[in-house]
């Protein structure tokens, strides 16, 4: 555009250039896949949600992750490039200029290249498109490489560390903060210490983060080839390496655990049962205190409460037979599918299929033109993929909800609505 000259770019497009009977060379699909954005997101700020088809058709197909080995294997030609040009010091200046300019916008090769390799199964409350490592961060790295002529021996680096996603609004909250006194922000910088030859996760799972309202928990994360991102690197919320022997001990705890108090999940993690100890005591002593100020919220269901619709989860049993159920029969009957070995497909469940107004819908309306929205909430067992469908339904028929008031479970279970309602009154 006509903004090229202010940001530093040298050409507006190829037929700009005297080449001088000089050829490019061939295209190269790696080069290609590295260099070219794919668009996983839309929309912005609360509204942003996971682009669907790319989620359905591509990463969870598994051609999101064939793409990314692509990306990769492109980043490191085009700087194994560059070490050819460096040879010639002379060069230096010209592609540092050229990284300097490409890395202004969303659109920067070193940016772009970053493979897509995790999303947010909760991604309450927005979405942040995490780069694990800062793109300029990356840059002058393997500018340095290729200075120094070692881009085969650094960029292993850059493959296990270098990774984009889409990181949950709450998680992203978790990276900053204070410890006995000490504040952290992990946000645009690595931890004190971190060397190119550790792993980029110590940034995300640390004892720091853990320390805010239970950390990250690597279960809430799927990964392009399948995985979890726990079942990937097998570390806790505050980054202790599990292993078999752990694993079990964990189970076991878990199990335990959940005997102290009914409001205990046993699959949760031994983290996130501390946590929703610590809130059921914060809860309780608020409620007793006569100095705790007297607040009001209405929660409402989704479906069958707000609305009717005809959106259905596609259950898959061991065995490989499948089936539809409504969004009553998932709530009633999940936890035991899921004991039975079930996996469950929220693809129509992320979306408002045939909506139409719900018993409880104006009640709701009524609640609003008295109270105001700020304290309606929804909880609904459906992925919270669906919080923007569910906003934007609502809104069309006249009942606008903040965005960040949709939650999204992904759990049918009145546990996983207990723990919810324990944690809003925990944090008053």
């Amino acid at each position: 555009g006509t903004s090229g000259p202010s940001r530093n770019f040298f050409y507006y497009a190829i037929g700009d250039l005297d080449l001088d009977n000089n050829k490019f060379a061939a295209e190269d699909s790696d080069i290609t896949a590295a260099v070219t954005r794919v668009g996983y997101t839309t929309g912005s700020g609360e509204l942003r949600k996971i682009t669907q088809s790319w989620y359905t058709n591509e990463f969870l197909t598994g051609n999101q992750d064939a793409l990314n080995k692509k990306k990769l294997e492109g980043l490191k030609k085009i700087f194994k490039v560059f070490e050819t040009l460096l040879k010639d010091k002379s060069n230096a200046p010209f592609i540092a200029a050229l990284l300097s300019s490409t890395s202004q916008g969303m659109g920067g090769l070193v940016r772009v290249a970053a493979p897509i390799t995790f999303v947010g199964n909760n991604l309450i409350n927005g979405i942040v498109e995490e780069h694990t490592m800062p793109a300029s961060f990356v840059a002058k790295y393997l500018f340095e490489a290729a200075l120094n002529g070692s881009v085969d021996t650094d960029f292993k680096n850059i493959k296990r560390n270098y990774q984009q996603g889409a990181l949950g609004k709450l998680d992203d909250n978790k990276l900053k903060g204070s410890r006995n006194g000490m504040r952290f922000n992990y946000t645009q910088s690595m931890p004190e210490n971190w060397k190119f030859t550790d792993s980029v996760w110590d940034r995300y799972f640390n004892i720091n983060t853990a320390s805010q309202n239970g950390g990250i928990d690597g279960n809430d994360y799927t990964m392009a080839d399948g995985r979890t991102l726990f079942e990937t690197l097998k570390v806790t919320s505050s980054g202790m390496k599990v292993g078999p022997t752990t694993m079990k001990s964990m189970k076991r705890a878990q199990k335990n655990n959940s005997g102290i108090s009914d409001i205990l999940n046993k699959n949760s993690s031994t983290q996130k049962q501390i946590n929703t100890l610590e809130n059921i005591d914060k809860a309780l002593a608020d409620g007793r205190s006569l100095n705790t100020p007297e607040k009001g919220i209405s929660v409402f269901d989704f479906d069958d409460t707000l609305a009717k619709t005809n959106s259905q989860v596609i259950v898959t049993m061991p065995d490989g037979a499948t089936r539809k159920i409504n969004a009553t029969q998932f709530a009633k009957n999940s936890v035991k599918l899921e004991d039975r070995g079930a996996t469950f497909d929220f693809t129509e469940f992320n979306k408002v299929i045939d909506g139409k107004k719900g018993p409880l819908f104006d009640l709701a309306q009524k609640r609003k033109g008295k109270f105001g929205n700020k304290d309606i909430f929804i909880l609904t067992a459906r992925p919270q993929l669906a919080a923007p469908d569910i906003y934007e339904f609502l809104k069309n028929i006249g009942l606008e909800v903040p965005l960040e008031n949709i939650t999204g479970l992904e759990d049918g279970s009145p546990q996983a609505k207990a723990d919810w309602i324990v944690d809003k009154a925990a944090k008053g």
